[in-house]
């Protein structure tokens, strides 16, 4: 009988309860049959996923100048203030997405993953392309 290989599984998953449910409990059934599972996150989560029992490290880190901030008010109030909020959260969350392109790649190559497993909705997921360096 040959010997399994063991893997070193990295997880990018969206941080709702429910995928991270399915995937805490994917991540629990690759470490009983040996595999080494981490979770690519933002700290917020990080308590939740090493009370199971799984390997975390942190990405998006990275520090926001939009932390403790909001669009700002309106006097003007109406489509004036929503256009000011709506112009904010783009870009905070355009902010956000560059944190994790730029601290993804990295953080994959310096944990040594084999294998990825990408929730349909990660958002750094679908753009990491190659693998390991040789």
């Amino acid at each position: 009988m040959a010997v399994e290989e063991r893997r070193h599984f990295g997880v990018l998953s969206f941080t709702g309860a429910g995928h991270m449910n399915a995937m805490v409990a994917l991540g629990l059934g690759l470490q009983e049959r040996g595999h080494q599972v981490t979770f690519f996150e933002k700290p917020k989560i990080e308590r939740r996923i090493r009370e199971a029992g799984l390997g975390f490290y942190a990405i998006g880190q990275r520090e926001s100048p939009f932390k403790g901030k909001g669009p700002g008010a309106s006097s003007a109030g109406g489509v004036l203030s929503e256009w000011r909020t709506f112009r904010f959260n783009i870009r905070r969350i355009a902010h956000d997405l560059e944190s994790y392109f730029q601290e993804t790649e990295p953080a994959l190559l310096e944990s040594g993953v084999d294998a990825l497993i990408v929730n349909e909705i990660a958002i750094t997921g679908p753009t990491l392309v190659g693998g390991r360096s040789a």
